[in-house]
């Protein structure tokens, strides 16, 4: 539309007299039509001056929000179904987290203060009350230190004759060592699960009043590693065994070897091993993905070998993963290797040694490869 609506200002009354003399002129389905329109301006010059809203928000709540997206597959116009809106997922990052947001939340049941099921309501004093499948949920924060702690107050009684001296039993809830096996294994995801070093949560325990030295979380966390070994060896055996294995080496530092290497004679450390790796290990088995990391002087085809010792006799030869360097192949076992195509690309390696060959290029015993 091109041009300017021009303004022209009519009362209420008029209108009604313009609909009795349109009536008479036109036809009822004609005048069903004016009438509705005139209505429709009527509503809404009523509402604008009773609420003092703007245009747009008065558009908004008659017609509804306005937008230019319509769904894929959905002509525009066409409005969604109540169960195709109920199942859109919402936008991350957008709104408040909700109770059920909070799994490892403590959960207390609140009654209520002065009514119980079955009382009359106090509203309308006619019904009865009963209680609702859903409660509602009030979420409280709180914060304490990583590893807290409790300080059980035990009662002496000296006998004024004899001396001797009788001690409260501790509670069931003391336990029976110092630190506990939760604040064990908050140490040790706080330090290897979300690279938290041990001097800063040292600094920081200090701080909140509860001190727990570096030197002590690492005993702690020691003992809770032999307390593990078990579970360990489990993943050691199913990773042996699995179809696929994908491995490398980065370089690491041990201060325990350190020490030691800077113990050992200048000449005798030109001809001994130096440095300190770590090798990851990520086995692809049956039971899902298994990651395994090896810290010491041993490479990844070292560590590799051992691995495989632990590998069923009967299992055909497993699919290793890796770049080309020869200290990632296992001595003295057979593998089917695989080397890494960026490498090769990116020539990061010599031709000869990085042969960028693909499974499919090979013949592979029978099985999931990933």
């Amino acid at each position: 539309m091109s041009g300017k609506i021009p303004k022209l200002t009519v009362s209420l009354q008029e209108l009604d007299e313009v609909l009795e003399r349109i009536k008479v002129l036109t036809s009822e389905d004609d005048y069903q039509i004016v009438h509705a329109l005139v209505s429709s301006y009527r509503y809404l010059s009523e509402a604008y001056h009773a609420s003092r809203q703007s245009i747009t928000k008065l558009l908004r709540m008659v017609f509804g929000p306005k937008t230019e997206k319509c769904a894929p597959d959905r002509p525009s116009g066409d409005e969604p179904s109540r169960q195709e809106a109920s199942s859109s997922k919402k936008k991350k990052g957008h709104g408040r987290n909700g109770a059920d947001k909070y799994p490892g939340a403590d959960r207390v049941s609140v009654s209520h203060e002065s009514l119980k099921a079955g009382d009359h309501c106090p509203g309308c004093r006619r019904g009865k009350l009963y209680c609702m499948n859903s409660p509602a949920e009030l979420v409280s924060l709180y914060s304490s230190a990583p590893v807290d702690a409790t300080v059980h107050e035990l009662e002496r009684l000296r006998c004024s004759g004899c001396q001797q001296v009788f001690t409260a039993q501790p509670p069931p809830e003391a336990g029976t060592r110092k630190y506990d096996e939760s604040a064990a294994v908050m140490m040790a995801l706080l330090k290897y699960g979300s690279g938290f070093p041990a001097y800063r949560l040292a600094a920081l325990q200090r701080n909140l009043g509860i001190p727990l030295p570096e030197s002590t979380q690492w005993d702690v966390v020691s003992s809770l590693a032999q307390e593990l070994a078990p579970i360990w060896n489990s993943l050691l055996s199913l990773a042996a065994n699995a179809q696929v294995l994908h491995t490398d080496d980065t370089n690491a530092q041990i201060l325990q070897r350190t020490r030691e290497l800077q113990a050992i004679p200048q000449e005798e450390r030109k001809r001994s091993r130096t440095g300190t790796f770590t090798t990851a290990v990520m086995a692809q088995a049956a039971e899902g993905r298994i990651a395994l990391y090896f810290t010491g002087a041993q490479h990844a085809g070292e560590n590799l070998r051992e691995l495989l010792d632990r590998r069923d006799a009967g299992n055909s030869p497993p699919v290793q993963m890796s770049d080309a360097l020869s200290r990632n192949i296992p001595a003295d076992y057979q593998v089917i290797l695989c080397n890494c195509l960026t490498h090769g690309s990116s020539k990061t390696s010599s031709p000869h040694r990085c042969s960028s060959r693909t499974l499919d290029a090979m013949e592979l015993p029978e099985g999931p490869h990933g």
